[in-house]
Parts: structure tokens; C-alpha cells; sequence
């Protein structure tokens, strides 16, 4: 099978990070940092790159706008990006307009441009991601399942979409980190975790409502990103709906409208999802009680966390603690 992308792209990254490459493998100089890129072509339709590294500076990036088609898309799984933003160069009527593509980490990420971009990453912490490379025929094969892919997953369009890790994915996604890389079976693994990302990466696409426009981001996506975020930090506690609006500058309806046409749910529900989410994890720990759950993600007593959490996931909590539903969503 031909490697000659995928060797173009190591090569690449071998000299964004100015370390040497032997193999499928590029070790961070220590001039740069620790860690290293790890490359996987699994068959002619999928390739991997893993990526776990601590750098000692920033890394500014800039790729230059791509002059020859490529025969893979990439889709991104973790956290790419310092401050989740990449800049997006577009040059209209010979100026040149920087557009910000803003996204929350912690999550997949699929784009096609072909114009120049640009991200950091960042100094001082672990950055952990992973580039999941699919041939363009084989990509075509997913996104043709529905009309809801087609329409978001345009060929002929520019298109940039971000999906949020689920529990699933988020199991995945850390059982890719787990893999050995003297395991006897460490390709199959990485292909079969890989592959199973994707699937859950169109799954829960393909599962949303109001999707077909909403990821192109053709408005100012910015401030509903914020929205979120603050949704993501504060977990103990229920947020107003008035605070957010004085934090992202928007009025009520208009945040309710763009958070719903973006994320396919309202506020409330999704602020409840995300609690609900981080409780599985103290579940899965197995350090608090009930009441303790319930008191650290805001929820008035632990019999309104229990009902709230039966009907997101039809069981109670404390039969989710039993063993055969650690890894169900």
C-alpha cells in the first residue's frame, strides 16, 4: 500500500517540531520538549498519527494554503489547540480577512479548507491528540450514509465540524493512550480504537438536530462557545440563564437560539447532560457516596440525583456502579 502522504505528512511534523524521525516514530529533541508522534498505517484506507508531548514553549504553527489535492481527511480526536482556536486566512478581493474557528477541546473535529491556517500549542502541559486519516473514497462511504452527513459534509463546500466527546468516545479516546507500544498487537489496537472513534464521530452527528447548517458557523459562533464553556467549568451548581447573557454579551433569546442551533439542545439540558456526565465518572472512582455526588454537581439531594440520572440513563446510580454498566452509555 502507498505511503507516500503519509510519509509527507511525518516529515512534516518532524520538521514543525524540529526532532529527528526514525521509522513511524518522531521523538521530541529536548531543545523542544518530551514526548513523541507515533505513525500507524493500518490499511490503504486508514492511517493514524498519535500524538503525547510536553513541549517548554509554545509552538506557533502556520500551514501554508495547500497547493496539491491530498488523498486523506483528517478527523481530530482531544485537544489540539491552545485556547481551542485556529485561525483560518482567507483572502477576499486581495485583502486578507483572519477568521477565528473556535472549538472547546475536548472533543473531534473534521475540516477540509485547503487555505492557510494557523494554531499554537501549548508550553507546559501534556498535549495529547490524535489524527485519525481517512482516504477520501473510504471517508465518502460514511458521509454518504444519510442525508444529514451529505448535506454538512459538502465536497464541493468548505466545511468545519466539531463534535463533543461523549462517554464513549471518551473511553476510546483514553484506551488509545493505554496501548503499549511493544504490544505484539499495538497496530490492531490502534485501528480498531481508531476506527470506532470515527464511527461514534458520525453516529453522533448523524443523531443531532439542526445540523445541517449549524457547524459551518455562519455567524459569530464565539460567544455560544463561551456559553459553553462556563457550562463546562461550573459544575456544582445550576447557571442562570441571566448570568450567561450579561458573560457572552448576547440577549436571552438570542443565546438560547444559536446554543440550541449549535449543540441541538437547550441550555438547561445540556449544563444537566454535562453534570450527569461528570457523575459517572465519581461513580466509576468510587470515592463519594450519593449524597456527596449529588452535592458536587448541584443537584438539590441525592433522590433528585438519582431520578435525574434514571431517566438520562435507565439505570440508577447505584446499579451503574455495578461492573456490567462501567462501560455502557
Amino acid at each position: 500500500m502507498s505511503r507516500y502522504e503519509f510519509d509527507y505528512y511525518l516529515d512534516l511534523w518532524s520538521m514543525a517540531f524540529k526532532s529527528e524521525r526514525k521509522g513511524d516514530v518522531i521523538t521530541l529533541d529536548k531543545s523542544m520538549g518530551e514526548g513523541e508522534v507515533r505513525g500507524y498505517k493500518c490499511s490503504e484506507n486508514i492511517e493514524i498519527l498519535k500524538f503525547d508531548f510536553l513541549l517548554h514553549e509554545p509552538l506557533h504553527i502556520n500551514r501554508g494554503e495547500l497547493q496539491i489535492p491530498m488523498e486523506y481527511q483528517p478527523i481530530f480526536f482531544g485537544e489540539p489547540v491552545e485556547n481551542s482556536i485556529i485561525k483560518e486566512v482567507i483572502y477576499e478581493d486581495g485583502e486578507k480577512i483572519i477568521q477565528d474557528l473556535t472549538f472547546n477541546s475536548n472533543g473531534a473535529i473534521c475540516t477540509n479548507t485547503e487555505r492557510e491556517i494557523s494554531w499554537t500549542y501549548s508550553g507546559g502541559r501534556r498535549n495529547r491528540f490524535i489524527s485519525v486519516r481517512l482516504k477520501k473514497e473510504y471517508f465518502n462511504t460514511f458521509i454518504g450514509r444519510s442525508n444529514t452527513l451529505m448535506n454538512l459534509f459538502k465536497q464541493d463546500d468548505t466545511f468545519f465540524v466539531f463534535e463533543e466527546f461523549d462517554h464513549q468516545m471518551k473511553v476510546l479516546f483514553h484506551r488509545i493512550y493505554e496501548v503499549k507500544n511493544d504490544d505484539i498487537f499495538e497496530q490492531e489496537l490502534m485501528q480498531v480504537y481508531g476506527s470506532n472513534l470515527v464511527l461514534h464521530y458520525f453516529e453522533n452527528i448523524n443523531k443531532r438536530e439542526s445540523m445541517i447548517e449549524t457547524n459551518k458557523y455562519p455567524f459569530n459562533i464565539e460567544p455560544v462557545m463561551k456559553a459553553r464553556q462556563i457550562l463546562l467549568n461550573i459544575l456544582d451548581r445550576p447557571v442562570s440563564i441571566d448570568f450567561l447573557t450579561k458573560e457572552c454579551g448576547l440577549s436571552e433569546s438570542r443565546l438560547r437560539f444559536l446554543f440550541k442551533k449549535v449543540f441541538g439542545t437547550t441550555i438547561h439540558q445540556y449544563h444537566q447532560d454535562v453534570r450527569l456526565s461528570r457523575s459517572r465518572d465519581f461513580l466509576h472512582e468510587g470515592k463519594l457516596t450519593m449524597s456527596m455526588i449529588a452535592m458536587e454537581l448541584g443537584f438539590s439531594s441525592s433522590s433528585h440525583f438519582s431520578m435525574v440520572f434514571k431517566k438520562k440513563y435507565n439505570v440508577t446510580p447505584k446499579d451503574y456502579k455495578q461492573d456490567r454498566y462501567l462501560w455502557e452509555s
